[in-house]
């Protein structure tokens, strides 16, 4: 069941990961991956208070472990909940210190309470970490509008607009893949 609801993810299809994961943490309940993958297709299904939920039960099933502190970072960064964000962020880097997305969320945070000093610190470390972050870019390229580095704003600005194509261009794939049209392979002959 777990696996099948990260394939579904994987083809961006949350109803049914959703429902694979809720499966799958009833019949495992102490399995702290089930509680948070399940977390976060309800939070893809902005269901967020449930999202919620099910990274507070991993927490508490494995207080060790970082992607569900990562998670409620970013949930409470898109509800403006600063503090409690940059709190779950902080904590993810009490585990991994070189974390690019909560090293990301507390640049954002920064940023969002108009600490550029610490925010360019921050998204820059991210950066280091994860070249292929586009977020960090983006916020780094605003940041660096706001302290004066016109040029290099508008090189991360650039390689955000750049990373988001990318990205986008995967999405696509997946949705061609998903209807059966994005092999090249679909309708050839096995190789000899």
């Amino acid at each position: 069941l777990y696996n099948l609801g990260r394939a579904f993810m994987g083809l961006l299809k949350f109803e049914e990961a959703r429902q694979q994961f809720a499966r799958y943490v009833e019949a495992h309940p102490d399995d702290a991956a089930g509680h948070c993958a399940l977390g976060m297709t309800l939070a893809a299904l902005e269901r967020v208070p449930e999202a919620r939920q099910q990274f507070e039960r991993s927490i508490v099933l494995a207080p060790e472990q970082t992607e569900s502190y990562f998670r409620l970072g970013l949930l409470d960064l898109n509800a403006k909940a600063l503090d409690e964000a940059a709190t779950n962020f902080r904590q993810v880097l009490t585990h991994d210190s070189k974390h690019a997305g909560a090293l990301s969320g507390l640049g954002r945070v920064a940023f969002e309470q108009k600490h550029y000093s610490g925010a360019v610190d921050l998204l820059q470390r991210a950066i280091a970490s994860d070249e292929s972050l586009r977020e960090a870019h983006y916020y780094l390229g605003l940041t660096l509008v706001r302290v004066g580095r016109k040029e290099e704003a508008d090189s991360q600005l650039q390689i955000a607009t750049r990373l988001e194509h990318d990205e986008a261009q995967q999405r696509r794939t997946v949705l061609l893949i998903q209807h059966g049209q994005g092999s090249d392979h679909q309708n050839s002959e096995p190789q000899k």
